[in-house]
């Protein structure tokens, strides 16, 4: 027996990590903890460019040669796919770097979407049968689209990049105040004109002049698009009426209500009023005062670290301004915390959770007082020092205040020690109730306190923090006064048991929300209107993770299921899906799996056997598919496949 067999036969068993490394520090005072906030806008601008990317990436399947060259020009989703790449690097998406360094993230992933959005054109072109020239409206958060403000008739087309069906609100600027809204099959839809709010005409300066918006609900069915059509009824001076000052005692649609304190404006409960459940709730934004340095450690919070210099934060205000729109289609509650922070609550008809609109910025730094900005959320849950946040919007992962699995951990900074990376969603429960915040973008988020939950929003520190990014952490702006960033976060209410069965797929429809195209004028004679490259929707535990084009006659495919093993009583089981049977412009003729990065056959696949503690297996056991077409996933897994297909 050689001694290479001697030495593995005696390998001891390993023992087996399924917790992370987060919080990590260098020094006692020294956590890597403010990176998880840092750059809020670079951080929103690349999880959208994610979005654009897999919709470029299906439309070039579903166009097929005609994607790349066509009636709009020549396109790819190659540029994009690079900048993404670029954008991924722990000093660019981390928020870590100098700013000009920054700006240059930021111009890589713009000429990805200049690249993409041709691309995307054309092959609507195809499958409508329409050329007309399509507009994207990138600056939709602060009601600018000028095909929209400018056009008394247009349509909107929104693609859905979901395997599954999705109900959306589109809200775009207009100068009008009486609409008519027919959806793809001429029926009318309901939609409402409402005054551009105070807050978004600040943020918006001279970038735009829509006096209103138009809201309406949009059905798009899956891996598709739907075509509304807009016409202007009445252009009137008078216009649609004020929001009214005050905050109702409470708002509410079909499945959630919220109450506001008539003494602060602030929130005081919310209920899930399928479950019959109510919470007391309050909610508002404090910041933590950046330190810079004091006789415990001269180390002070930058792009890196995050080290405030007290662990109670102060309140950006104790009491909201408050302004109120209720209309059919959804109630919005304007509050006004101060010049740099305000924050629209909104309940849609219909909607699951509760949206808060969140505007923090220019953060005024005159006082020689670096800001982190939070939003926090304090409750009678019964956390018991417990928390949970996703890991990359997949695995939930249990948190403890002042506690770490694997080592004795001697705390010396309670608040930044305590900080976790949120990428989609955090959350605190007890035995009856699971309260739970789902973000746009990556974020810091901890519970402090029992019962409590934060998330940082926003930064603007006055000193590096010696860790080589060699500057300050204060972003100028487009006006050089402070950056300005606008977020939402979505907040539901459930028994525990339920609560996976609605954060999970509205998680994913954050991800990879639906993308709108508009076109000036009528529709075209002849012109569809609705498309779905699907047969069937996905069944509801499976996520449609990557569709793009391989080569000129195979598609690379990755399919997830979205629940993790005893979450959901309806979703966490094995779920089979018939690839033959799944898209509706492309005949399967051969299956292939591959591994999960694409780079091996699944069959030459070889994998170290480590021997663990215990006997539980880091890989789900999965039994051998059903035939040749139909795959199963296990509940957590991803399965990549490489399909040989033909158009139909």
């Amino acid at each position: 027996m050689s001694s290479e067999s001697s030495v593995l036969l005696v390998t001891p068993r390993r023992p087996v990590k399924t917790d992370d490394f987060f919080p990590y520090a260098d020094t006692p005072h020294s956590f890597w903890t403010g990176y998880f906030s840092s750059r809020p806008a670079l951080k929103r601008y690349e999880r959208k460019s994610n979005g654009l990317l897999q919709v470029c990436n299906q439309l070039e399947v579903l166009g097929g040669a005609a994607s790349r060259r066509g009636p709009h020009g020549s396109g790819d989703s190659d540029t994009l796919r690079r900048a993404m790449g670029v954008a991924q690097h722990h000093d660019a998406v981390a928020g870590t770097e100098k700013q000009h360094v920054a700006n240059d993230y930021a111009q890589r992933l713009a000429s990805g979407w200049a690249h993409c959005e041709p691309l995307v054109s054309n092959v609507l072109s195809v499958l409508s049968g329409s050329v007309s020239p399509h507009s994207y409206c990138g600056s939709l958060n602060i009601s600018v689209c000028p095909v929209s403000e400018d056009n008394h008739q247009f349509s909107v087309t929104v693609y859905n990049p979901m395997g599954s069906a999705v109900s959306w609100s589109v809200r775009l600027p207009v100068n009008g105040s009486l609409y008519s809204v027919t959806d793809p099959r001429g029926q009318p839809v309901d939609s409402q004109v409402v005054p551009v709010s105070n807050f978004t005409r600040a943020v918006r300066r001279d970038r735009g002049y829509a006096a209103y918006e138009l809201v309406f609900p949009a059905r798009v069915p899956p891996l598709g698009f739907s075509t509304y059509s807009v016409s202007l009824l009445q252009r009137s001076w008078q216009g649609p009426p004020p929001p009214q000052p005050g905050a109702p005692p409470s708002i509410q649609n079909e499945f959630v209500k919220v109450t506001f304190d008539p003494d602060t404006g602030l929130l005081s409960s919310i209920s899930n009023l399928e479950t019959q459940q109510t919470l007391r709730l309050s909610q508002n934004f404090y910041w933590y005062n950046a330190s810079v340095g004091n006789s415990d450690s001269a180390q002070p919070s930058g792009a890196y670290i995050f080290r405030p210099n007290t662990s109670s934060p102060f309140p950006v205000s104790t009491r909201a301004q408050t302004f109120t729109v209720q209309t059919p289609l959804f109630q919005e509650v304007y509050q006004e915390f101060s010049p740099w922070v305000s924050q629209v609550v909104r309940l849609p008809r219909g909607g699951h959770q509760l949206e808060l609109e969140w505007t923090v910025g220019p953060i005024p730094v005159g006082d020689g007082l670096g800001k982190e900005v939070i939003s926090r959320f304090d409750s009678d849950i019964n956390s018991s020092g417990l928390f949970y946040t996703d890991s990359n919007g997949r695995e939930i992962l249990e948190r403890r205040r002042d506690f770490r699995p694997t080592w004795d951990l001697k705390q010396t900074e309670p608040i930044a020690g305590n900080y976790y990376p949120v990428n989609t969603r955090i959350f605190i429960k007890d035995g009856r109730s699971q309260l739970t915040v789902l973000t746009d973008r990556s974020q810091g988020g901890s519970s402090i306190k029992d019962g409590s939950l934060e998330l940082m929003l926003h930064r603007r520190l006055l000193q590096d923090d010696f860790r080589g990014v060699g500057e300050a952490l204060s972003e100028p702006g487009d006006y050089y006064d402070g950056l300005v960033v606008r977020g939402k976060l979505l907040v539901s209410l459930s028994p525990p048991a339920l609560a996976a069965d609605t954060h999970r797929p509205e998680a994913h429809r954050q991800a990879l929300p639906p993308l709108l195209s508009l076109q000036p004028g009528k529709t075209v004679a002849g012109q569809r209107l609705e498309f779905s490259g699907l047969q069937a929707e996905l069944p509801p535990a499976v996520q449609l993770l990557t569709l793009s084009q391989w080569d000129s006659e195979s598609v690379l495919l990755r399919l997830e299921h979205r629940y993790q093993r005893g979450e959901s009583v309806a979703h966490s089981h094995p779920v089979t899906v018939n690839l033959q049977k799944l898209f509706s412009t492309l005949e399967v003729e051969g299956v292939s799996e591959m591994s999960l990065a694409a780079n091996q056959w699944k069959e030459e696949m070889t994998r170290l056997d480590w021997r663990g503690e215990t006997d539980a297996k880091p890989l789900h056991s999965r039994e051998g598919s059903p035939s040749g077409s139909e795959v199963t996933l296990q509940p957590m897994e991803i399965r990549t496949f490489l399909l040989r297909v033909r158009r139909r």
